[in-house]
């Protein structure tokens, strides 16, 4: 069993195979493949049957493509059947498609905690700003009643001179 490393930019995959036996000619072969754990359904091919074949020095050759859509583990296999039913033991090729650079865990986990970490500071923050804001409120109007009082005071006390001052006025 081989393993091919795949990047995630990776679109698609061809699959090219060709199977020989002794009894029966290469356009009589049947094929069963399958990509497990993408597509675990067998899909089957007669060689004259394909409807994509591709050019080779060594002649025709039966392949299967995908439309990669996930990072994984994914294993290729296929058979070969003769025109007696002999299958063939399946030949295997596993495909590891490595996540994108944001999704590799030693980056995402500190690029996660640090947008957490970023977020509870602004949470916090706002929270402090705000109580902050209720606190210098609630001062400005004790002040604002502080002024108000002793406005009151000192037009009472100035009512009184003013007062006092007529009084004495009229007593010369």
């Amino acid at each position: 069993m081989r393993q091919i490393q795949l990047p995630t930019t990776q679109e698609f995959v061809i699959f090219a195979f060709q199977g020989r036996s002794f009894t029966t000619r290469p356009e009589q072969m049947v094929y069963l493949y399958r990509l497990a754990g993408h597509h675990d359904q067998w899909r089957q091919t007669r060689a004259d049957q394909v409807k994509y074949q591709l050019a080779d020095v060594a002649g025709a050759k039966r392949w299967g493509a995908w439309m990669m859509s996930a990072a994984g583990t994914y294993t290729f296999e296929v058979k070969a059947v003769d025109r007696d039913l002999n299958y063939s033991a399946p030949a295997l090729l596993t495909l590891n498609i490595a996540p994108p650079w944001y999704l590799r865990t030693w980056i995402a986990l500190p690029l996660g905690g640090g947008l957490v970490a970023l977020l509870a500071v602004a949470v916090l923050s706002s929270q402090r700003y705000y109580r902050e804001r209720r606190q210098a409120d609630d001062l400005r109007e004790q002040i604002l009643d502080q002024e108000r009082q002793v406005r009151q005071t000192l037009e009472e006390a100035n009512a009184q001179l003013a007062e006092s001052n007529r009084q004495i006025q009229e007593a010369y």
